[in-house]
């Protein structure tokens, strides 16, 4: 078995020279990298073979780096001090991983948080331009994580603006159920537009009263939707009726229960078709499926 000893390795000269031309190359410096440090700065005593050493600090060491992080890292080699122990190099390394890290996730919540506020501007500009149509379909990016209220209540106030322009009624179903959808206590972008445009149509008593319906009502809507798609999920789990499985399977399978049954009944047998919607037939005999006809 391999013993790797870390507690008084130090980095000698030729490997501080060896590893800084490494790190000064730019093809395959990764693999290079891994290889200076499995190789050259620990002292690995063999009982077996090398090859256990190798791969014991290869599994290691290998979840640190990617490709990324390695350039990174290459970038940054001069913040380490090769003349002190392992353990302490190890420590340098994964302190400039880890700023790098949070450097990238702090990039990546910018460049999201740049591309939410471009998509809420490009909404904003439909409506100010009175393309409510369009700002009402707007299809936002999903993988981007949006304040959904103020996305909604812009596009519910585009649409509404829309119908409105197109029925000049402002008793159109549709007009007053996108209004009541948006709430009285919103106060996000376009606010005081959108309060003062609402309040043309209805007190702020009927605003409340008209919004809690249509927040109850899609609650319910939402239940129901919830378990018409547990019914469904437990439909499509359900088998196909088949050959040889017994009444009962048949009322437990996708088909279920027949719209009409025709029964002839024999001395020696009990014959059935079970009628189902668009001429599908299941025959049986003494209560055990023969053909089925779909």
């Amino acid at each position: 078995m391999a013993v790797i000893n870390k507690e008084k390795s130090l980095v000698d000269e030729k490997e501080q020279v060896f590893l800084r031309d490494i790190a000064s190359r730019n093809d395959a410096w990764n693999s290079n990298f891994l290889r200076v440090f499995k190789l050259g700065f620990y002292e690995v005593e063999i009982e077996e073979n090398r090859e256990e050493a190798i791969e014991i600090y290869n599994d290691y060491f290998m979840n640190l780096l990617n490709a990324e992080r390695a350039v990174f890292l290459k970038n940054n080699i001069d913040e380490i001090d090769f003349s002190l122990l392992i353990e302490d190099i190890e420590n340098d390394i994964y302190k400039i991983i880890k700023d790098y890290d949070q450097s990238q996730k702090q990039r990546n919540d910018d460049k999201k948080k740049e591309a939410r506020l471009d998509e809420i501007e490009e909404i904003i500009k439909l409506i100010d331009n009175k393309n409510y149509k369009k700002a009402s379909e707007y299809t936002i990016d999903n993988t981007i994580q949006h304040d959904i209220e103020v996305v909604t209540t812009l596009k519910k106030f585009a649409n509404a603006k829309y119908i409105y322009n197109i029925s000049n009624d402002p008793n159109n179903f549709l007009f007053e159920k996108n209004l009541v959808w948006i709430s009285p206590s919103y106060n996000g972008i376009k606010a005081e537009e959108i309060i003062s445009y609402i309040n043309q149509f209805f007190t702020i008593e009927q605003w409340n009263e008209l919004h809690k319906e249509e927040r109850d009502y899609q609650k319910m809507v939402s239940v129901q939707s919830k378990r018409d798609e547990r019914e469904r999920i437990v439909e499509a789990n359900k088998p196909l009726p088949k050959v040889g499985m017994t009444s009962n399977e048949v009322l437990e399978s996708r088909w279920g229960k027949p719209e009409k049954v025709n029964r002839t009944t024999t001395a020696n047998r009990v014959r059935e078709q079970w009628a189902y919607p668009n001429f599908k037939y299941i025959y049986l005999e003494d209560g055990i499926v023969t053909a089925i006809k779909d």
